[in-house]
């Protein structure tokens, strides 16, 4: 595996997966993990726009690895980074019990107009 199967990887789990360090070692071309190689795997991640957790110094060890700019991302931003008015806000939206039920509620609220519509129009050519 190379870095951009990881990043196909990422994307293809929706933005955010977890990865044993030895996978993202195994991308690069080292054979042991240290600071020195952490550093190298952070710098090939980022190039395809990727970012992460910490590294880790052990190779059964995970971590997330997340595609930039996507709401894993905002949200492991704003846990991972400096306490702010703003990440506790984006922390709010997500675990907001609120927040999947307004979405179903949106979209029943689209099918039910759907239905009386049709409703509406089946009624109307039976007349």
């Amino acid at each position: 595996m190379d870095f951009e199967e990881v990043r196909s990887q990422v994307v293809e789990a929706g933005g955010i997966k977890c990865f044993e360090m030895k996978t993202l070692r195994d991308a690069s071309p080292y054979k042991k993990l240290g600071p020195g190689v952490n550093a190298e795997i952070s710098d090939a991640l980022k190039q395809k726009g990727l970012g992460h957790t910490d590294l880790q110094s052990y190779q059964e060890e995970t971590v997330y690895v997340y595609e930039q700019g996507t709401d894993a991302a905002r949200l492991m931003l704003s846990v991972t980074g400096t306490p702010s008015a703003d990440g506790a806000e984006a922390i709010r939206r997500y675990v907001s019990p609120d927040a999947a039920g307004k979405e179903a509620e949106s979209k029943l609220a689209e099918v039910e107009a759907l239905v009386l519509q049709l409703t509406d129009v089946f009624a109307s050519e039976t007349e």
